[in-house]
């Protein structure tokens, strides 16, 4: 009998363990996903447009943005073998891949660390940006999903270390063509790969990027069956004879990815202090150069002509008090210490900022090499394009998170210089603050969208036209709100809003109670309007 090798096990053990947690959060999360039974934000139109799908009706709904025709082919197959009620855990699971992606390519191209590279994973699938996107049919983490493989594919072609990188390529783009019928952003890796090799004057690869762009451009303006909606949010050029308003979309957009990513950042800084502790004129430049960005970006921010004038400054799905709270009728209810948390987050993430910008500007072309000026591009045409949206949603940022991520480790960490016992510290810390945010907001998102669509169903059920309950922005476009009311859910009480109780009796409520809830007073109410 063979002694047992100790040492082999744990090592295919360790092998195994980003597979292994990846199955784990995918378990640990699925108790929330079978909870889901709403349906919110535009995930409606999705779900009504797998419903004609599986009949054999592939006619996008005109108010579609997104060409969505593979997501909607693979919840339409899930569909038919499970059920429809399971497309969340569908969208879990894919959440759960975008996890391993991740972890696969920053240990494969970057980090080199299995632990470092596991913290910094968590980072984006802790995002918040992507949490709230698993809690769903929402198209962002598929897109993502695809986007990681592709950049898999392409840092073999960059790395030149992983057999034929004219095969990696072919699988990159092939890759990114998919994603195209999920959402045309992924048109941006075909106009950034094509820079890329021209900037290398590779003009050869230059030219294939160039074809496959015109190509997949050209089908999607004559070919492709597009909507009233895919036309309506066509760039908007204008924006770039308006500085104010461009700015300040692309420097809070900048914001949100370091904030996102602020130990990273950090560390960007401490690297370069670390290196010219012995130059003081180098150092001297590079704290002159980020005060005077600090300075300068804040006369010129307005983020009074975002969304909203305070950070979190874009609309649509995260804000200062949960995911998606404009769902709902009301001024939702708000956590201890949630003023102070933004602001300092916010600060931090500004002062970061200005401190990698200061790191590029000493640096210069020291700074990109040849996978970082890829994502360097990237991340330039990608911004661009969304800045010339016709409205700007912060979930567009999620796609941009992960080459982000690339541009920074890059200029990090090297094989023979992994984060440090402090740095990896750091990033622990981080990932437990994300992991607290996204418990506290998904399990209120959650259990409130839940309330409101069970007593809506519930109202139905009893006689009310589905049009006379205004419940959730996706059960009121769906069911085409009515003007003439009759039952309101509301996150106002009627001592916050007189005029409320007023109009309306109130004749259930939610406290939305769950482990660890930081949340001040919650509340849910559903309200009859009352006789005259």
């Amino acid at each position: 009998m063979k002694p047992l090798n100790f040492a082999a096990m744990k090592e295919k053990l360790s092998n195994k363990l980003p597979l292994i947690l990846t199955i784990a959060l995918f378990l640990l999360l699925l108790p929330l996903s079978l909870k889901i039974n709403f349906m919110q934000n535009d995930d409606w139109y999705y779900y009504q447009e797998v419903e004609k799908f599986m009949t054999g009706n592939f006619k996008l709904h005109e108010d579609i943005a997104p060409t969505f025709y593979l997501q909607g082919f693979i919840g339409a197959l899930s569909s038919l073998l499970f059920s429809i009620e399971s497309l969340p855990i569908l969208t879990l699971a894919i959440s759960a891949i975008n996890f391993y992606l991740f972890y696969k390519i920053l240990f494969e191209y970057f980090l080199k660390g299995k632990v470092s590279s596991l913290l910094v994973a968590l980072i984006l699938f802790l995002n918040p940006l992507h949490i709230y996107s698993m809690w769903g049919f929402m198209t962002e983490n598929y897109f993502l999903c695809l986007n990681l493989l592709g950049f898999y594919f392409f840092l073999g072609v960059i790395i030149k270390d992983k057999g034929s990188s004219g095969n990696s390529l072919l699988k990159a783009n092939i890759t990114f063509v998919a994603a195209f019928f999920i959402r045309q952003l992924s048109l941006v890796f075909f106009l950034g790969s094509f820079l890329y090799f021209l900037l290398l004057t590779k003009f050869k690869e230059a030219l294939k990027q160039l074809v496959w762009f015109l190509v997949i451009f050209g089908f999607y303006l004559y070919v492709f069956p597009r909507t009233a909606e895919m036309s309506a949010k066509s760039l908007n050029f204008n924006y770039l004879l308006d500085f104010e308003y461009l700015f300040s979309t692309v420097w809070a957009s900048l914001i949100y990815l370091t904030a996102f990513t602020l130990p990273l950042v950090f560390a960007v800084s401490l690297r370069f202090i670390r290196k010219n502790l012995r130059n003081p004129a180098k150092a001297l430049l590079f704290v002159l150069t980020t005060a005077a960005i600090y300075l300068i970006a804040s006369k010129l921010f307005k983020p009074e002509l975002l969304a909203w004038g305070e950070f979190p400054y874009f609309e649509n799905i995260w804000e200062r008090t949960g995911f998606y709270p404009r769902s709902l009728h009301g001024t939702k209810y708000q956590f201890k210490g949630i003023f102070d948390l933004y602001y300092y987050w916010d600060l931090a993430a500004k002062l970061s900022l200005a401190g990698l910008l200061g790191f590029i500007a000493v640096r210069g072309r020291e700074f990109f090499n040849k996978k970082s000026l890829f994502f360097g591009i990237f991340l330039v045409v990608y911004m661009g394009v969304i800045s010339l949206a016709p409205v700007f949603f912060d979930r567009y940022l999620a796609a941009a998170i992960p080459p982000f991520v690339f541009l920074l480790l890059e200029n990090i960490y090297t094989q023979k210089s992994l984060p440090k016992t402090f740095q990896k510290a750091l990033l622990a810390i981080f990932v437990l603050f994300l992991g607290v945010l996204a418990y506290t907001f998904s399990m209120d998102f959650i259990l409130t969208e839940s309330f409101a669509w069970k007593k809506s169903k519930e109202l139905v059920s009893q006689g009310t036209p589905p049009e006379k309950v205004l419940s959730t922005l996706a059960w009121n476009e769906r069911y085409k709100k009515a003007e003439n009311i009759e039952y309101l859910i509301s996150f106002d009480t009627p001592n916050v809003n007189p005029e409320l109780g007023g109009r309306f009796d109130l004749i259930s409520a939610l406290d939305p109670d769950y482990p660890l809830n930081l949340h001040i007073d919650p509340f849910v109410g559903v309200y009859k309007l009352k006789n005259d």
